[in-house]
């Protein structure tokens, strides 16, 4: 018999804790997406363009916007856009910079979104 929704184990936040404290360096972005949502990271040296590709699986509801942390490759960030079937343009989108990472809010998603860092 397959449930009809996954259940996070009791222990889930300390089981995120112990996963991060164990990174090298730390995680390369972190999110305050929905657990609706996954998430895909690519990051292309020869375009110096990092690519966060977002998926939202919950059909009936669209995510509210929420913060994204990055890090950065090796210069400054010129620009954040993010692209969606959902809008005709590109969206541009404000960012700040703390020290090696990026902020940025994502937009509300329906279903995908393409974020693009321009470095």
């Amino acid at each position: 018999l397959i449930p009809l929704q996954w259940v996070l184990p009791k222990n889930h936040a300390e089981i995120y804790k112990t996963l991060v404290a164990n990174i090298p360096g730390g995680l390369t972005v972190t999110t305050g997406a929905p657990l609706t949502t996954v998430m895909e990271i690519l990051t292309r040296p020869e375009s110096k363009e990092t690519i966060v590709h977002f998926v939202n699986f919950d059909r009936k509801n669209p995510t509210a916007a929420f913060p994204m942390r990055l890090k950065k490759q090796n210069t400054p960030v010129r620009s954040v856009l993010c692209f969606s079937p959902e809008r005709d343009q590109p969206e541009r989108l404000t960012f700040t910079d703390s020290g090696q990472y990026t902020n940025v809010t994502v937009p509300a998603i329906r279903t995908y979104s393409m974020i693009v860092v321009a470095t």
